[in-house]
This record gives C-alpha cells, sequence and structure tokens, in this order.
C-alpha cells in the first residue's frame, strides 16, 4: 500500500509544506530535522526535496527559485521543464494558512515516522532479533512523541530590553493574572477582576446593557494593564462597536462621536493615550457566515498568534449566538449551550487568557418594575449548565425609573464555587458606556 493510499494528505498540502520550508527558515530548520524526503511519495517532490536539503547543507541557505533550477539542470536535466514549472508553482504560492499547516504537519510526520518504525521493527522481529526489534519501536515512540513545531525558546536580549522593562511595569501595577472589571466593588470581590482561565458571563434582559458592559470590561481592561484583547462581535456592528470604544476610553458621549462632532482637545487626548495602547486591542466581526462555532473563535486567535498578537482577555458578545461544533444538538437547546460554554471555557485555559461573555435572559412577569427583584441563575431558562460552568456570574437589573436615574443594580450570584449573592449598586451612563460603583444600598 502506498504512503498515497496511506495517508489523507493531498499533494496540494505537500506542496504547502515544501513552499514554506523556501520561504520561512526557522520553519524550514524545524522541518528538515524531522522530515524524510522520502515521506512526500510523489518521485519528483521526493527529489526536490532532497535537493533542497543537501543544498542547506552545503551552502547553510535555502535555494532561490533560481538556484534550485540550476540544482535541477545538473540533476535531472530531462525533466528539467516538469521541475522548472513545479518550482515556479512553489515559489508562486500564497501561505496563508500557516497554523493549519503546523497543526497538520505534525499528524503527517508521525505517521510516516510510525510506519517506517513499525516496517524496520517487524523485519527485525522475523529476523529473530526480537530484543532488537523491542528496542527500535520503544526508541522510535519516544522520538515520535517529542516532535514539536514550537517556535525555540530564546531571548534576544538587548533587543528586548524596552518590552522587558514594559513587563516589569504592568506587572507592578497589580496581579497580571487579574483583568480588572473597572467597577471597584467588583474587582475587591474577585481579587482583582477576572482571572487567567476563567469564565465570567453577565446576564440580563434585553437592553439591559450586556454589550455595553462588555465593551467596559475590555476598555477597562486594555487601559489598566496594557493587556491584549479579543473581541468578538456576533450581533450589532464593526462600526458600533468601535464607536462604543471610542466612547468609553474618551469618557464622552456615544452620540456625538458617532456624528463625528468629537471635539479636538478629545481627539487629541485620545490620540496620544492610543499611540502608547496601540496593539493592544482586536475588534473581530463574526456576521458574514450564517453559523459561528467556538472552533471559528479559536481559528481567530490562532490567526492573530501568528501574527504576533496573543489575546490575554477574550470577549465574546454574545456565547448565546455560536453554534455548537456538534451538529447534532442544535435542536438541543439545553445541550447545545452548555457544549458552547464548556468550549469558551476551554479556551480561556488552552489559551491563558480570561473569557468574558453575555447570556440573555428574562424578568419574571410582575416583576419588570420591583425595585427589590434581581435575576439569578436560574433566570437563564436556555440552559441551567452556564452557570456551573463559569467562574463569575453577574446580572444586570434595573426598573424604568432606574433608568431614567442612572442607576443599575449588579447581582454577583456566583464567584468560583461558591455563591456569593451580592448586590452592587452602580450608577450607569450608556451615553459614555460607563459603569461606576455607588455607596452601598
Amino acid at each position: 500500500m502506498s504512503q498515497q493510499q496511506q495517508f489523507p494528505f493531498s499533494q496540494e498540502f505537500k506542496k504547502r509544506i515544501i513552499a514554506l520550508c523556501l520561504k520561512n527558515p526557522e520553519f524550514f530548520l524545524q522541518a528538515k530535522r524531522w522530515i524524510e524526503p522520502e515521506f512526500f511519495g510523489e518521485e519528483m517532490m521526493v527529489n526536490l526535496v532532497r535537493w533542497i536539503f543537501d543544498y542547506h547543507s552545503k551552502y547553510k541557505s535555502i535555494p532561490t527559485d533560481v538556484a534550485l533550477i540550476e540544482v535541477v539542470k545538473q540533476e535531472d536535466p530531462n525533466k528539467n521543464q516538469e521541475y522548472e514549472i513545479l518550482i515556479k508553482e512553489l515559489f508562486g504560492l500564497v501561505i496563508s494558512d500557516v497554523p493549519f499547516i503546523k497543526q497538520k504537519i505534525k499528524d503527517w510526520i508521525q505517521r510516516n515516522k510510525y510506519v517506517r518504525s513499525l516496517m524496520t521493527s517487524q523485519d527485525l522481529y522475523n529476523a529473530g532479533k526480537q530484543e532488537e526489534a523491542y528496542q527500535k519501536t520503544l526508541n522510535d515512540v519516544r522520538e515520535i512523541n517529542t516532535l514539536t513545531f514550537d517556535p525555540p525558546k530564546r531571548s534576544f536580549f538587548f533587543e528586548e530590553f524596552k518590552d522587558r522593562e514594559e513587563t516589569r511595569r504592568v506587572e507592578a501595577l497589580g496581579d497580571s493574572n487579574k483583568f480588572t472589571t473597572g467597577i471597584g466593588k467588583l474587582d475587591e470581590i474577585t481579587g482583582g477582576g477576572l482571572g487567567v482561565g476563567e469564565l465570567g458571563i453577565v446576564f440580563g434582559d434585553k437592553g439591559s446593557g450586556k454589550s455595553i458592559a462588555l465593551v467596559h470590561f475590555g476598555a477597562s481592561c486594555v487601559r489598566a494593564y496594557a493587556g491584549k484583547v479579543l473581541h468578538i462581535i456576533l450581533e450589532g456592528s464593526l462600526t458600533q462597536t468601535r464607536n462604543r470604544y471610542d466612547s468609553r476610553l474618551a469618557a464622552y458621549n456615544y452620540n456625538q462621536i458617532k456624528r463625528g462632532d468629537m471635539p479636538n482637545e478629545v481627539f487629541h487626548r485620545l490620540e496620544n493615550e492610543y499611540e502608547k495602547l496601540k496593539g493592544n486591542l482586536v475588534i473581530r466581526e463574526m456576521l458574514d457566515e450564517f453559523e459561528y462555532t467556538p472552533e471559528h473563535v479559536e481559528t481567530e486567535i490562532l490567526d492573530l498568534e501568528a501574527h504576533g498578537f496573543h489575546p490575554n482577555l477574550l470577549i465574546v458578545d454574545y456565547g448565546d449566538l455560536l453554534t455548537p461544533r456538534t451538529k447534532s444538538l442544535k435542536s438541543e437547546i439545553y445541550l447545545a449551550q452548555r457544549e458552547i460554554f464548556n468550549d469558551l471555557r476551554i479556551l480561556g485555559n488552552k489559551y491563558r487568557a480570561g473569557v468574558w461573555s453575555a447570556s440573555q435572559s428574562t424578568r419574571p412577569k410582575g416583576k419588570e418594575e420591583d425595585p427589590t427583584f434581581v435575576m439569578t441563575s436560574s433566570n437563564m431558562s436556555d440552559s441551567y449548565h452556564k452557570p456551573r460552568l463559569a467562574d463569575l456570574v453577574i446580572s444586570l437589573n434595573r426598573t424604568t425609573a432606574e433608568r431614567k436615574a442612572g442607576m443599575m443594580r449588579l447581582w454577583v450570584d456566583k464567584y468560583r464555587d461558591d455563591e456569593c449573592k451580592l448586590l452592587v449598586p452602580l450608577r450607569n451612563d450608556f451615553s459614555k458606556m460607563q459603569f461606576s460603583f455607588t455607596d452601598p444600598i
């Protein structure tokens, strides 16, 4: 059985591996350590990879397209034109899926090495060399398990001085594993804010300010610690969310900003602050497809990491609008919501980030104007699993009278494994996307 029959890795995938080797020196050095030319199966690609490796061993550099064509003329002049077409194709490929290739290539190499090890060990065993076959298998398994394409840990000491000092100053401000909410009392309850790997859910009825709260949390994190924030929006628009962040960070009226009516003094103040905060906030609209899953969110994280952006705080506005990755759960709303929010929590742990999301709830009939009523986890009617999965659960509560007075009651329903049951009175100014703690009720 040929390698092409054994493994579902296409020729196009293999071409992308070679193209990436030719364009990325760091990837090439890692690939050369693990890849054997024979893994590529097809004769022309096997030969080409061998000649590329030989060229690097001889000249300590990756061949250019011109150099590689010259090598081919010497090695196989009869197929010179066929190789030249392949070489031009490889150098012309635009590699936009580097994270995907790096994920898949590990499996591709491990499968090839496993088959080679199995065949060699089997030959040894059949030749009566059982102990040698056993040791061969053991050593090969160990080698396969050490395979990695993670970049080496190295430090360009003098070049990194500025970044090092900035990191030290940020950490000196507080616990670098906490991301402030911008609400003093809530930070006090949580010991500094939402933690790395923790999932926070803010819920409330329609129009209660959930999306505004998420913008408030994102802006507070960026401003306080220069932490990197990835804000995913599944409703509304990119323009609306950008205007909200400008309003929150400028402490200036949203409608005036939306109309382009920002005073010069506010503009220049923001311009100076944004210069310091560059590279710390990415807003990603996910509205162009009908269904997005947590896997789409992870793909965005990987794509950003490939460009040097690692989010410390992930905001998903909001989780209820995601689709479960398990298609059979789409009609099972309780199980679907459990999987979605569990996947968001997994993303936080996997990528060392705090995760904020929101969820819709409905106030019981007759309680709409009750100033003593607060929504609890039991009001998340679509799934009782969500609050169980979350580390921090808060609800936003206000009557019509409170809304007119710019007041709100924030109910802390749960923090970590404890039912918190604490009422936090807030002043809220939605015209500036702000929340602030008031005297206790």
